[in-house]
């Protein structure tokens, strides 16, 4: 019998509110009694037992089907079991070589690639040098340490603060001043006095101690000195004339018998700067004086020290100096240049050169020796 979409509508309205009575009274909380709850967990534990029976039966059952079996059917199964094992192995060594390939592929390309890296480090170190270590800074402690008393032996008595070493001066009428004159005032005024007086004259005309910076840079721009100074400091002077060299007597006696009437430009700024014991590199044309102008500063020192004689011609204690020169005919010009001077200082020179005979040469500084 259909039923008409009136009737349909109000059953599914009852439905509904059955249903939703039926959630809300679920969801209450329902009494119950001790012996309810008692009944429901013995329930529970019996169907636990029942459980546990049953799989403690079904273990039993097979363990005696299996001993029951014929022995042919026991083999046949370990027949299985054994091939099954023997696949197993195979994987297992497939799998194991295929391990092993990987890892050496692995291992060779680490090998390679810290090849690469130690190539990339050597170029790198060959063309940028290499990284400088920074130097640990470690801290001075003793420095810290301060003796607040003094000992028996120490002298108290002498001043040792510069702040009191040097004494006040007394002042008079007013401070800085003394019987009305400033006296700093006066030798400043004493000073200037005395620069205006040189300060138009040419450097020629002028005493030493008179010369500025600006009279130095007019004289090196008159004899083309050209000078660029490295990590030594400041450039000694150049010399003006023989007599204000710093050169003993006997030196400037004999550059003044030999003709040097005046310092060439190399000389005269070389001649400072070897006296010094400052590295230089002099560029000069040929004729120059380019020779005097090393040799100098080196008889300045040998006239210095003192010279031991030897007991036996062979048995000397070496050259006092060395002078290397490029080529033969150089060596020699150095040689004719410095006995010029040595014949007046008692200095001896001695040229060792390639393409002659060593016996001639060890003959000649016999005679030398013994002349």
């Amino acid at each position: 019998m259909a039923l008409t979409p009136k009737e349909l509508a109000s059953s599914l309205k009852e439905i509904l509110a059955r249903k939703k009575e039926g959630d809300v009274a679920d969801s209450k909380p329902k009494f119950m009694s001790k012996a309810q709850r008692e009944a429901i967990a013995n329930r529970a534990r019996e169907e636990e037992l029942a459980a546990e029976k049953a799989k403690a039966k079904l273990v039993e059952d097979s363990r005696k089907q299996f001993f029951d079996l014929p022995k042919e059917d026991k083999h046949r199964k370990r027949g299985s079991s054994r091939d099954r094992q023997n696949y197993d192995r195979r994987d297992e060594a497939s799998s194991s070589s295929k391990r092993k390939r990987g890892e050496t592929e692995s291992a060779a390309k680490k090998i390679e690639e810290e090849r690469q890296k130690a190539y990339d480090d050597t170029i790198k170190t060959r063309y940028c040098g290499k990284d400088k270590e920074k130097k640990k800074r470690t801290r001075k402690v003793h420095g810290r340490t301060f003796n607040f008393s003094w000992d028996e032996c120490d002298d108290t008595s002498k001043e040792y603060n510069k702040l009191y070493q040097d004494k006040h001066e007394i002042q008079f009428f007013g401070r800085g001043t003394r019987a009305g004159f400033d006296s700093n005032d006066t030798k400043n005024k004493t000073i200037a006095q005395r620069n205006d007086a040189w300060y138009d004259q040419h450097w020629k005309d002028k005493p030493l101690s008179a010369m500025q910076e600006r009279d130095w840079r007019i004289f090196r721009e008159d004899f083309s000195i050209t000078v660029k100074a490295g990590s030594g400091g400041s450039v000694p002077k150049p010399i003006r004339y023989w007599k204000e060299a710093n050169l003993p007597k006997s030196i400037i006696d004999v550059i003044l018998k030999i003709g040097y009437k005046e310092p060439t430009p190399i000389q005269r700024q070389a001649i400072p700067i070897g006296l010094v014991n400052r590295d230089i590199i002099g560029v000069a044309e040929t004729g120059s004086g380019k020779t005097a102008a090393f040799l100098i500063p080196l008889l300045v020192w040998l006239t210095s020290i003192e010279k031991e004689a030897p007991k036996d011609v062979l048995e000397g204690s070496g050259p006092y100096a060395v002078i290397m020169a490029p080529t033969r005919e150089l060596a020699q010009q150095i040689e004719q240049e410095a006995i010029k001077f040595g014949k007046y200082l008692g200095i001896k020179t001695v040229s060792i050169i390639g393409g002659a005979s060593k016996d001639e040469q060890g003959y000649v500084y016999i005679v030398k020796e013994l002349n």
